[in-house]
């Protein structure tokens, strides 16, 4: 049976995934303290979870969904900073490609798995920009979608220097979170296609934290109808 596995780091952008479940067709399972939701969303069988914070957290509970529930496509929503400075509040990016900020590039190319960057797979991509595209335009707020490429590291960035030095390393980046690319490496190590998408909570600057409380949920939110939409749109 074809079945969709969809990680968030937090509740906070699962919550409205789990809701919007077909309560009948539910079944929790608990692993290594973490639980998963197996059922229906939108018409698709589907797998729920959260893996934590970090990028240690994030491949242990993604490599836990693929053994466990044999999914056959990943989607990971959830919010991010901006990089980027014409990505703003509650703008939405579909990951294109992604990256480690704070792991040297020597680790990833000069070893297994000999790549520094990892790839979303590109029609699954497509249906969550268009679907990202779809739901700010019917926000009417200003609101864009993005295509391109996420950073992730194991740092909360709130300070303008370290934003700088990271838009200066990575000038194409669009945003930075502390997951996705730990989870498309492991999908990647395990041959399973994968779509991301982020909501804007803030601007990774002085003012994340205040912005971050206010934007969380709006963003967590927003992510999540995104994948409501794309789903809606994936063939099983």
């Amino acid at each position: 049976m074809n079945r969709i596995g969809i990680l968030s780091a937090m509740w906070v952008e699962a919550e409205n995934l789990y809701q919007a479940m077909e309560p009948d067709t539910v079944t929790i399972y608990e692993y290594n303290s973490m639980r998963f939701y197996d059922g229906v969303l939108c018409g698709c069988p589907v797998v729920l979870s959260t893996c934590g914070v970090g990028k240690i957290n994030a491949a242990i509970y993604t490599q836990l969904m693929l053994d466990r529930f044999h999914v056959d496509r990943l989607i990971h929503t959830g919010i991010a900073g901006s990089l980027d400075p014409a990505v703003r509040h509650l703008d939405v990016v579909a990951a294109e490609r992604l990256t480690y900020h704070d792991v040297r590039k020597s680790q990833l190319t000069e070893l297994f798995p000999y790549r520094e960057s990892f790839e979303t797979e590109p029609q699954l991509t497509e249906i969550l920009l268009q679907s990202a595209k779809e739901q700010c335009e019917e926000k009417q707020d200003g609101t864009q979608a993005h295509k391109g490429l996420i950073l992730t590291g194991d740092a909360f960035v709130t300070n303008p220097e370290q934003k700088s030095l990271l838009k200066a390393h990575f000038p194409q980046t669009l945003c930075v979170e502390m997951e996705s690319c730990a989870i498309a490496h492991t999908a990647y190590v395990n041959k399973v296609p994968i779509g991301i998408i982020r909501c804007i909570s803030d601007l990774a600057d002085g003012g994340a934290q205040e912005d971050y409380a206010a934007f969380e949920k709006k963003a967590a939110d927003k992510a999540a109808e995104i994948v409501l939409k794309a789903l809606k749109k994936i063939e099983i």
